[in-house]
């Protein structure tokens, strides 16, 4: 065998043959597997300019080709030489090859992790919604008792007490204070949520709105309505004062033609009775008085004759009492005879005071009646806000769409 060198010419016949020579004094030469040393072929030098250090020593062995291609030679004396037989080493990874492996990983855990974030913000947000709702489902609870206070019927009226209505108001007004907070931890999460949760969202805050705007009205009707419903009360009172006068009156009636002349009426039981008559009548007059002040634009004149001919009914009862106590016949008989004519006119001026019905348009004005018509359009669009959550399928949020207070 011969090896070459490219940079080297091809050595003579003569300059191999002393080569051979000289390597076979050397007792070096190489020998090819599964042969005898005899059959060996002496390996000529070949020195190059890449290693000059072994073309300076004389009678140096060459390695075969490659050889000082080696990681052992090229590292020099000491170097660790490869161990026969191992795998050849691998070619190093390439760090842009690192990289994108590297970036790749942390783009699925990256979206992974968003992807999860995104479910528990979802969950949240349609929790929130939930609870917002049930929030307005309490509110709505509250604010039914609003109707009587902006009910411009008689009795709705009468019943009402503006104390009352504070209380209302407070806690309608926590709720809705409430709802609100759930409703903000909702929009937190609408980056998660899909259209319809949006649009529950959007229709819930509606009906916070609408809420809260039933609450301004209707403290307007309350402060407006005031004097309105001490008046009702008053009247309420006036009429039961009556009814408890016309007993009295009636029972004083009863003993007087009881007896068969003055000397047999029971004075005592007489006595009572007047009493009775006059407490009463005195009660009218102030409840009428009360409802005056409540309302001072109402007329109340007709109420005013009934408490002054009541008054003076009262008062002939006791003049006659007083007669049948000292057994003067003609003095009971005199009065007797103006105490018929004065209760029939009592009879005639209660008829013509209003009727129940009316009651309200005497202590209502035009400005109270323009602020419950704002107040019943507030509770209208309460209601309309929660007709969009009719068709949400995302949560159940029957109780207020179905179950509000406000849709009795």
């Amino acid at each position: 065998m011969t090896l070459e060198d490219e940079n080297t010419s091809e050595p003579s016949s003569v300059e191999a043959s002393e080569a051979t020579a000289e390597l076979s004094s050397m007792g070096v030469g190489l020998v090819a597997p599964n042969q005898t040393a005899a059959a060996a072929t002496p390996v000529q030098p070949a020195p190059t300019p890449q290693h000059p250090e072994v073309a300076a020593r004389p009678g140096a062995p060459v390695p075969p080709e490659g050889l000082w291609e080696t990681d052992a030679f090229a590292a020099g004396p000491g170097a660790n030489a490869p161990t026969p037989g191992a795998p050849p080493s691998r070619k190093p990874t390439s760090k842009g090859v690192v990289i994108g492996i590297v970036a790749a990983v942390a783009v699925l855990v990256g979206a992974g992790a968003f992807l999860f974030a995104r479910g528990q913000a979802a969950n949240a947000g349609r929790l929130a919604i939930h609870e917002s709702a049930e929030k307005i489902v309490s509110a709505d609870q509250e604010l039914v008792d609003l109707d009587r206070y902006a009910d411009l019927e008689y009795f709705s009226l009468a019943l009402s007490d503006p104390s009352d209505a504070d209380d209302t108001f407070s806690s309608a007004t926590d709720s809705l204070d409430a709802a609100q907070k759930e409703l903000g931890e909702a929009k937190s999460s609408e980056w998660a949520l899909d259209g319809a949760d949006k649009d529950a969202i959007a229709a819930l805050q509606s009906s916070v709105d609408a809420r809260r705007n039933m609450v301004e009205t209707g403290r307007k009707v309350v402060d407006s309505l005031g004097g309105a419903y001490t008046a009702s009360s008053s009247i309420t009172s006036y009429y039961s004062d009556l009814s408890n006068f016309q007993t009295s009156v009636g029972d004083a009636i009863s003993v007087v033609n009881a007896a068969s002349d003055v000397a047999s009426i029971d004075s005592a039981r007489f006595s009572t009775d007047v009493e009775g008559a006059k407490q009463h009548a005195s009660s009218l007059s102030a409840d009428v008085s009360a409802a005056k002040a409540a309302v001072p634009s109402a007329d109340f004149s007709k109420f005013q004759d009934v408490v002054d001919k009541s008054v003076a009914l009262a008062d002939l009862l006791s003049q006659l009492s007083g007669a049948i106590s000292s057994g003067d016949t003609s003095s009971v008989n005199s009065i007797a005879q103006t105490f018929n004519s004065d209760k029939n006119d009592l009879i005639d001026a209660m008829g013509k005071t209003e009727e129940l019905s009316d009651l309200a348009d005497l202590l209502v004005t035009d400005e109270d009646k323009s602020l419950a018509a704002d107040y019943q359009s507030a509770r209208d669009a309460a209601v309309a806000s929660l007709e969009p959550l009719s068709s949400y399928t995302g949560i159940d949020l029957s109780d207020l769409t179905k179950g509000s207070s406000l849709l009795d």
